[in-house]
Formats: structure tokens, C-alpha cells, sequence
């Protein structure tokens, strides 16, 4: 790895060894390991790797929306995950979501928010309806923004969509990993940038999409209520059934605290476009395991339930991308598991 401003001859040790630019290249990487250790130990918090940055020019892979029923999630089956490059070569892409986050070499105590200019209370009419892959819940155009978001300054996202991933064990249903911890289902709130005409135009386009990604742990109640609303609204949905109209307070599905990993990403399924900028959610909601047996029950056009395959994308690489967190990262042990709802 050539090191910039670097010395292109060789260097004496104290030793009168010559030392090649390798060796100085070797040398710079230990001292930077070695401070990151100190820093972490003795400032509680961890300096990102110098290698994880944000680089306007990287190409992005930008694609189109696919139909749902030309995918699904059996692992080996011809359309399954291993083969979505084929349905859509976004897939294959190099900034690709879900991944497992953790503190370690992430950018941390970023000065970031929440903020959106509606109050968390306000009640907005939302529209349930089974997709195939998961029930999906649409708000009216402009109901629900999001402003200041990072890295998309000026720019203003409305909540679009609602939709859900499961999986068949208390473990396996999130799609993003916390520190080395998956959760039974995840709940991601789609927004699109107010300059596109909605969710699929803005799946093309680079500043396109935020998505909020809030953990479901399963606990012996819940205790959000309108988790339960969503959840029951799920509960009624048959594979073929009519749209069900609802109203909700969606802001109020979003953890008590505000704490959120930060990174550039996809969507987690065909087109896989590379238009998110993915907030992760730092603690979970709970649900209750009746809960979560009513998410994986979604019946499927197929006879099968949501359970059968689950439609949960495995993990994909990170591959050097900057992962930011607005909290301070003090405490490596035992935190991310603690119940905020």
C-alpha cells in the first residue's frame, strides 16, 4: 500500500538499516493501530479508518424498480438471493445493503438528528396492503418529512412507505446486525427525496432515499402501541385481500432514543439500486413472540407463508464504506441489548 507523502527512497533505522518505502508503509499502518488502541482505551471513543471515506466519485450503481414476482428468497432457487445479479446487475454492486454494523472503526459522537417538522403524535391515514414479499403501508404525498439529513443538506424526504422483514427465529429476522446481534424482524420507513415523484423514480436516483431501520427484539409484551396497530393490521391481511385503511401516528414507531448508525447502501432487495442512506436504529423496539408469529404468518400468492423462505437478504460486505453513529462510542459491552422503547 503506498502511503501519501511518503518518501520514494530508502530510509536509515537508528540501526543504520535500510529501510524501503514498504517497511515505511508498514511502519505508518502499526503507529495507526497503535493510536486507535490508545484512543479507544483511554478517550472512550474510536477514531473511522482512515480508508473508510466518503468518495463522491465512486461509481454507484443506480437501477430501474423489477417487478416483485420475478424474485423471491429461496436461498438456491433460480430467482433466489444468489441470483439476483441476474434479475438486476444492481445486485452485484459494491455498496450493497443489509450489513452487520458495529463501533469498531466507525466514526463516532457525529453531531446528527431526527428531525422531522411534524410532531411525533401527528395521526396520518395510511393504506395496508400484502405485496408478495411483506405488507406494505403507503401515507399521502408531503404528510411526513424529514429534514436535515446528513450528507443530503437542502434536501427534504417524505415517509413513502412501511414494510417489514422476518425471519423464523428470535435472531434471523433483521436484516442489519448490531454488534454482532440479529433481531427477530426489522421495520423499514422508506422516504424519498420531495424532488422526485416518489419511491420509484427516487430508487434511481443517487440522493433518491433515506430509510430508517428500527430492531424488533422479542420481550414478553409490547409496549409501543403502534407497533401492535401495524402489527394487527398485518395480522388481517390474506394474500389476496382488499387494501385496508388505517390511521397511524408512524413517527411513534421510532425508538425513545435517537441514537443511529449511519451508511451508504441499497435497497435490501431487486433492483438492489444504490440510492440509500441507510439510519439504523441503535436500540430495538419490543414485540411479543404472539407478535412476531403474526409478521412471519403473512400469507404469500403461492400458499406459503412469509416464514416458509422469510424474506430476509444475507449480510453483504462492507467493503471499506464509512459507517457513522451519532452517539459517542464508551461502552463496547453488553449495551446494544438494553430495552429503549
Amino acid at each position: 500500500m503506498h502511503v501519501a507523502g511518503a518518501s520514494s527512497f530508502p530510509l536509515s533505522s537508528s540501526h543504520g538499516v535500510k529501510c524501503s518505502s514498504c517497511c515505511v508503509s508498514f511502519l505508518m499502518e502499526t503507529l495507526s493501530v497503535l493510536l486507535m488502541t490508545f484512543f479507544t482505551i483511554s478517550h472512550g471513543y474510536t477514531p473511522y479508518r482512515r480508508f473508510n471515506t466518503y468518495n463522491a466519485g465512486q461509481r454507484l450503481r443506480l437501477c430501474t424498480s423489477v417487478s416483485k414476482s420475478s424474485f423471491g428468497y429461496k436461498m438456491f432457487a433460480s430467482n433466489g438471493p444468489l441470483r439476483w445479479h441476474v434479475i438486476s446487475p444492481c445486485c452485484r454492486g459494491g455498496k450493497q445493503s443489509p450489513v452487520h454494523l458495529t463501533t469498531l472503526g466507525a466514526a463516532c459522537g457525529q453531531p446528527y438528528t431526527l428531525t422531522y417538522r411534524q410532531p411525533q403524535a401527528t395521526c396520518v391515514s395510511s393504506v395496508t396492503y400484502n405485496d408478495g414479499q411483506t405488507a406494505s403501508m403507503t401515507f399521502p404525498k408531503g404528510r411526513l418529512s424529514l429534514y436535515d439529513v446528513p450528507h443530503r443538506e437542502g434536501s427534504r424526504f417524505t415517509l413513502g412507505e412501511i414494510h417489514y422483514h422476518a425471519g423464523i427465529t428470535e435472531d434471523t429476522g433483521s436484516e442489519h446486525w448490531v454488534e454482532d446481534t440479529g433481531y427477530g424482524a426489522e421495520i423499514h420507513l422508506v422516504h424519498y427525496n420531495r424532488k422526485y415523484s416518489g419511491i420509484t423514480e427516487a430508487t434511481a436516483k443517487r440522493d433518491g432515499l433515506v430509510v430508517i431501520a428500527v430492531l424488533i427484539q422479542e420481550a414478553r409484551t409490547t409496549p409501543n402501541s403502534q407497533l401492535r396497530r401495524y402489527v394487527r393490521l398485518v395480522s388481517r391481511l390474506k394474500a389476496n385481500d382488499a387494501k385496508l385503511k388505517a390511521s397511524m401516528r408512524p413517527l411513534r414507531l421510532l425508538p425513545r432514543s435517537k441514537e443511529f448508525f449511519m451508511y451508504e447502501g441499497s435497497l435490501t432487495s431487486p433492483p438492489c439500486s444504490e440510492s440509500v442512506l441507510w439510519l439504523v436504529m441503535r436500540y430495538p423496539l419490543q414485540l411479543s413472540a404472539r407478535g412476531l408469529e403474526m409478521l412471519r404468518n403473512l400469507p404469500l400468492k403461492n400458499g406459503q407463508v412469509l416464514a416458509t423462505y422469510t424474506n430476509v437478504r444475507p449480510g453483504q460486505e462492507l467493503n471499506n464504506r464509512l459507517v457513522e453513529t451519532n452517539f459517542p462510542c464508551l461502552d463496547r459491552l453488553g449495551i446494544f441489548n438494553s430495552p429503549h422503547i
